[in-house]
């Protein structure tokens, strides 16, 4: 073989300048592109999410109706129960926020609040029922839906009760100012009832100095306007007494209660306060009488004592020493001496009873003596 030949071979093995340059381009833009697919594959589940529904309650019925179970004896049940049970529907999660209710005899409550998609909760319903009749309670749930964040429900509450029976109970039975024989309050009685002989109801109360006389009677005969009601037709009897004070109390500050029990013994018994803020000779001037607290640690408030002779200070104190439970502070500092602020407040509601409490306010210079009654809600 020649050298000719030779040198010839030599050169096509070689690639050439240009042939590289195009094979190491190519091998750069094969990198580039498949780094690229890899790194768009790689963040593809964080940039692509998959759409979700948005969440919403939907009621299966938006109106229910609870009816009495009985109309010819008494009603057993005193509340009437109703469960709204509410699908959600959507792919998001829905929150129940509150519930409102027009009516304050009930208290409505969801459960549960938080209701995830394809999840139901229910709206607990649990209502004072009426002594007779029809009682719409419209209820409104709001939510956190983004489509429809109120959902409005609707409850319905028949009695029906055939007569006769005590229907209502009511009066103002508070006594104010000075003592006086023609200081009175008025009570009135209702009673659903049919044709023929009557029975009284017993009115009765705890408070041995009050008197309680009958003043007249009127009847309606309501015929059955009231079918829903009673479905037959009945007389509307309605009873007034004249409540008054037969004699002096022994505490110018009272609180009592009149019963009136159903005569026909179809509703049980109604119960009314009586309050009193007696204005007596001889005793301090104290404004109000009546101090209501919740029944809560730190709930606090006060009242002003009057004194008709100018004194250093006044004390007060509770009927029952044994009670710890409250905190009591009087402030004096004024030029006068005769108006004395004190404040009463509540230093462990966990010892505290419903019932109650009488502070006893004397001016230790006259010997004059006054009564706050002091009550405490829950």
């Amino acid at each position: 073989m020649t050298p000719h030949h030779l040198s010839c071979r030599r050169t096509r093995e070689q690639p050439s300048p240009q042939r590289a340059s195009r094979t190491t381009y190519l091998t750069f833009c094969i990198l580039v592109v498949g780094s690229t697919a890899l790194g768009a594959w790689a963040a593809f589940p964080t940039i692509w999410t998959p759409w979700k529904a948005p969440g919403l309650l939907v009621p299966r019925e938006s109106t229910l109706l609870w009816e009495s179970p009985n109309a010819e004896g008494p009603i057993v049940a005193e509340h009437a129960e109703l469960e709204f049970r509410l699908d959600n529907p959507g792919g998001s999660p829905v929150k129940v926020l509150g519930i409102d209710a027009t009516c304050g005899c009930v208290k409505p409550v969801a459960d549960p609040p938080d209701v995830k998609p394809g999840g139901m909760t229910t709206i607990i319903l649990k209502a004072i029922r009426p002594s007779t009749g029809l009682r719409v309670m419209p209820l409104v749930v709001h939510t956190d839906s983004l489509v429809d964040p109120d959902v409005h429900l609707t409850a319905r509450i028949i009695v029906r009760r055939k007569p006769p029976f005590l229907y209502d109970v009511t009066g103002d039975l508070t006594f104010r100012g000075a003592f006086s024989p023609k200081l009175a309050g008025e009570l009135s009685v209702v009673t659903f009832e049919s044709e023929g002989p009557t029975l009284e109801p017993k009115v009765a109360t705890d408070l041995p100095f009050l008197e309680i006389g009958q003043a007249q009677v009127s009847d309606e005969s309501a015929g059955t306007r009231n079918a829903e009601t009673v479905g037959v037709p009945v007389i509307v009897r309605t009873r007034n007494y004249r409540v008054r004070l037969k004699e002096l109390p022994p505490d110018p500050a009272f609180i009592g209660t009149i019963t009136v029990t159903d005569p026909f013994g179809r509703t049980g018994s109604r119960s009314l306060n009586v309050v009193g803020q007696l204005d007596l000779p001889g005793s301090l001037r104290v404004v109000p009488r009546l101090l209501r607290l919740r029944k809560q640690e730190g709930a606090s408030g006060s009242f002003v004592v009057i004194c008709h002779d100018p004194s250093r200070t006044v004390t007060c104190s509770i009927d029952d020493p044994r009670r710890a439970d409250f905190s009591i502070n009087v402030d004096s500092d004024n030029s006068i001496r005769r108006v004395h602020k004190v404040r009463v407040a509540i230093v462990d509601p966990r010892q505290l009873s419903d019932d109650p409490v009488h502070l006893q306010v004397r001016d230790p210079h006259t010997g004059a003596e006054a009564t706050v009654l002091l009550c405490v809600a829950p």
